[in-house]
């Protein structure tokens, strides 16, 4: 089961199957409460095997008393590149968000330290890629902010990842996550990231900062910070971003796919 894995976990024990869960998100998301803790514990015990994506979210789940196996997620090789309107023929800095307008992925930081560049008088172009329930609050953010003219919401792209190297940074700006697809993504096209270190996989994919910039959840000043220092200076994260590409074999889709055969064949 990759989603609803309650329901699919009173069905499998009705029937008498076995049940493998896969998590995907950190517990963040939904269990922030004593009486949810109780329901998650109770019903996720009865599965026969639990896979997560992260060395965190293992811990989260050891602190519950569940034990879980850990499978990376599988990425595809880079993929042909597209190219996007509002950077083409911009000489400034390009700054590039790829995530549901949800209060997740908390681009209302992203605004509120590009509100700050703009102070600083630094020349930027924002292209926040995806749709969701909040766009009406990031658009309004934007234009409260006087960022019309550099930030742009461009709405849902199929592979998006496809316009990743016309970037010069990637922000992800999460107030949680799984093991977030997009960083290994900019990793592939050796575009330098600079993330939130929340839970869970950011800090993880990033090897604590040694392959691109962490800063704390919901920091806009140190966001703000981190994207100036690279303005000023982009060098020191573009060599963090040329040592991630060796790392990347941790995502390996033939290796992860083998680590899956085998919990499905052991008893």
């Amino acid at each position: 089961s990759f989603q609803s894995n309650i329901s699919a976990i009173i069905i499998s024990k009705l029937f008498g199957f076995k049940i493998l869960i896969r998590l995907n998100t950190s517990l963040n998301k939904y269990v922030n409460n004593f009486f949810k803790k109780i329901i998650f514990r109770t019903f996720y015990s009865l599965s026969d095997k639990i896979i997560v994506n992260s060395r965190l979210f293992q811990k989260e789940l050891l602190d519950m008393n569940l034990k879980s196996y850990l499978i990376y997620n599988l990425i595809e090789p880079a993929k042909k590149k597209g190219n996007l309107k509002f950077f083409k023929g911009f000489n400034g800095l390009k700054i590039l968000n790829i995530g549901r307008l949800t209060e997740q992925k908390d681009h209302l930081t992203l605004i509120k330290s590009l509100k700050i560049l703009k102070e600083k008088n630094v020349n930027f172009r924002c292209c926040i890629i995806g749709r969701g329930p909040c766009r009406e609050k990031v658009l309004e953010k934007i234009l409260k902010s006087d960022l019309k003219k550099v930030v742009k919401l461009i709405g849902y792209k199929d592979n998006a990842e496809q316009f990743i190297h016309q970037s010069n940074i990637f922000v992800l700006s999460s107030k949680y996550e799984g093991l977030p697809n997009v960083l290994i993504e900019a990793q592939k096209y050796d575009t330098p990231v600079i993330s939130s270190n929340c839970p869970t996989g950011p800090n993880e994919i990033l090897l604590n900062g040694k392959l691109g910039d962490l800063f704390p959840v919901k920091n806009y000043l140190m966001l703000s910070k981190r994207l100036f220092n690279f303005y000023e200076n982009n060098k020191p994260l573009k060599i963090k971003s040329k040592r991630a590409k060796k790392y990347l074999i941790r995502f390996d889709p033939i290796i992860n796919s083998k680590k899956y055969l085998e919990l499905f064949f052991t008893k």
